[in-house]
């Protein structure tokens, strides 16, 4: 399969002005947009798959943990480099046999524990909430460092008197998206689970805003990857801002990788745990930032501290106003794609996806 290299424009939309990037090549949506799927070679009676990358470097195809959207579909398959791809498949030309080890460990009926805190507000807006998420599964020490800046953010809300309640979610299942919920991303599980702490159907809490906060510090490249040079840049910042109000608060207070190109979620998908606050008409900023090793099982993750500090202390200025702001109605309502903008952006992505699957036969 190719890492294919898509226009940001296929999945992102703009404020006004440009993205933060005009392409991306990241195998989590090279993977999603080939439609990886084994469930068809499972039926057929096949014993085990390898999948070959194309187009990514060894030290980034290497422990990469996709995709994670399928359910379980019971039979054992592996990643391979392009430079070891070439050999394999000539060899099942020739007709010769190997042997596919995949040691892995099933725990049938395992459970995961999602983690949440409430910090009540002390002000005329008590009873309205301000959401901060971040999930608790990953797979290197960008995919799940977003528990440094919420617990970052939960010691400010012990120590300073805050109008709002303050709900902290550490959400498990991120990578188990399947096994936790029907639709959308691991959050709406406990969104379902506590409508009081944030819906205004329910007799509790009505939540105004909300923070999503993943993969903090993000370098460019892998620790040990093989560089050109010493700098191992950060990787440029992808952070949604689901509302034009937001959009502005953001770009005047956040300081992170460079320029502040907040983007607003385009016509089909919100990517990270954001997803089901903007599905749920909270306004939200999240940040996921997506290097190529993101969704690598990895211990050499290149994490920048003092960048990561910064997001963190951005977050911690989004917060202050989110949490203390008179009126709710400056953060914006959420307006999603309408149907007419989904069936367009659904056009868009599938000529794009049959142009790469050409070039792959050609």
């Amino acid at each position: 399969m190719y890492n294919v290299d898509a226009p940001a424009s296929l999945l992102l939309d703009s404020w006004g002005g440009p993205l933060p990037f005009d392409r991306t090549a990241n195998p989590a949506i090279s993977s999603e947009l080939a439609g990886t799927d084994l469930s068809g070679a499972r039926a057929a009676g096949v014993l085990g798959v390898v999948a070959i990358w194309r187009d990514l470097p060894d030290d980034e195809a290497r422990g990469q943990y996709l995709p994670f959207t399928r359910p379980y579909q019971d039979i054992p398959a592996v990643w391979v480099p392009a430079s070891q791809g070439d050999e394999l498949v000539a060899a099942a030309r020739r007709g010769e046999r190997a042997t596919l080890t995949l040691d892995a460990t099933r725990h049938p009926n395992a459970t995961m524990d999602t983690v949440w805190a409430v910090a009540p507000g002390s002000g005329p807006h008590a009873h309205e909430s301000v959401i901060v998420v971040t999930h608790s599964d990953g797979g290197n020490a960008v995919e799940e460092n977003g528990h440094i800046g919420l617990l970052a953010l939960a010691r400010d809300a012990v120590s300073t008197p805050h109008d709002r309640t303050i709900v902290f979610v550490v959400v498990a299942g991120h990578l188990r998206i399947p096994a936790v919920s029907t639709h959308g991303q691991a959050t709406s599980a406990w969104l379902d689970a506590h409508p009081d702490l944030w819906s205004p159907a329910s007799s509790g809490l009505t939540a105004v805003a909300g923070l999503a906060i993943e993969h903090l510090g993000a370098r460019r490249r892998r620790d040990d990857a093989v560089t050109t040079g010493a700098e191992n840049p950060a990787e440029p910042e992808l952070i949604y801002a689901t509302t034009r109000e937001l959009d502005g608060l953001t770009r005047s207070v956040w300081n992170g990788a460079g320029p502040v190109r907040p983007v607003r979620p385009g016509a089909l998908i919100h990517l990270g745990e954001g997803e089901p606050l903007y599905e749920r008409g909270i306004p939200a900023v999240a940040l996921i930032t997506g290097p190529a090793f993101l969704l690598a099982e990895t211990s050499a993750a290149g994490v920048d501290l003092d960048l990561l500090s910064r997001q963190v202390e951005s977050f911690r200025r989004l917060l202050r106003h989110l949490a203390n702001a008179t009126d709710p109605s400056s953060f914006g309502r959420v307006r999603r794609a309408g149907r007419g903008k989904k069936l367009a952006a659904t056009l868009r992505v599938a000529l794009f996806a049959n142009r790469s699957a050409r070039r792959v036969k050609a």
